[in-house]
């Protein structure tokens, strides 16, 4: 599932569009931490709402053990692109980024994976 997005009776602030449209609103500036590169795939809660309907509606023999993947390659945004976004949604909104993009999930250097990588599998 995607990151969701958009208006719902529990809202969620955790959430990158929903936060940066509350402080936008509510404070007229909106803080992109990490420099702002990092990819968010979105989604709309009423289309994840409508993707678990059909699923539950489906016939068991059709999703019984399926796994559905709910996006678009078209709603996938980097975090600064977003917030460009956002920002023109709310007139007078300001835009910081701070910081640079580190991923300290990697150490060294990285390198690409290709098809010799998958050979024993």
């Amino acid at each position: 599932m995607a990151t969701l997005h958009g208006y719902s009776p529990r809202m969620r602030f955790d959430l990158v569009v929903n936060t940066m449209t509350k402080n936008a609103v509510c404070e007229k500036k909106i803080y992109v931490h990490g420099g702002g590169g990092q990819w968010r795939p979105l989604l709309h809660v009423e289309d994840a709402a409508d993707a678990y309907v059909k699923c539950v509606e489906a016939p068991l023999d059709t999703v019984k053990g399926e796994v559905f993947n709910v996006g678009a390659e078209e709603q996938n945004y980097q975090i600064y692109k977003i917030a460009q976004i956002v920002s023109k949604c709310v007139p007078g909104t300001k835009v910081t980024i701070k910081g640079k993009e580190v991923d300290k999930r990697f150490t060294g250097k990285r390198r690409d994976l290709n098809e010799r990588d998958y050979a024993d599998y």
